[in-house]
Formats: structure tokens, sequence, C-alpha cells
């Protein structure tokens, strides 16, 4: 947030999985340290990936910028 960017942590759970976000803020607060805690949590079905399998950041950052 500092520099303009807010952190933001994205899932991809696997077939047939359930998460509640509010369990999961839950697991980073007593797993991380206040100020690595993401600001939001997404779920999304599957992560953008170019022909080689790398995920495309750039394409995750203009579905989820503000």
């Amino acid at each position: 947030d500092k520099w303009g960017e807010a952190v933001t942590a994205i899932v991809v759970l696997e077939e047939g999985a359930s998460l509640d976000l509010e369990d999961l803020r839950a697991f980073s607060g007593e797993s991380l340290a206040r100020y690595k805690l993401p600001s939001e949590l997404r779920i999304i079905d599957v992560l953008p990936r170019n022909p080689a399998g790398k995920v495309q950041k750039f394409k995750l950052k203009e579905q989820f910028s503000v």
C-alpha cells in the first residue's frame, strides 16, 4: 500500500474443495506477521497462464486492481 499497491492473495482451489475466506483470513492472522497480511483475499477458478505455463501476473493485476 505504501508504494501504491496493496497485497492481494489469489487462491485457486482444487476441484471439489471449498474454503471460507474468513477461515483463511483467521489462519493467515495466526501464521503471518500483521504487516505481511494481504489486504484482500480472492478465490478464482484458474490462474491465467502463457503458453509456457507461467502465471501471467499482469493479468491478475489488471483483473483485481482498483
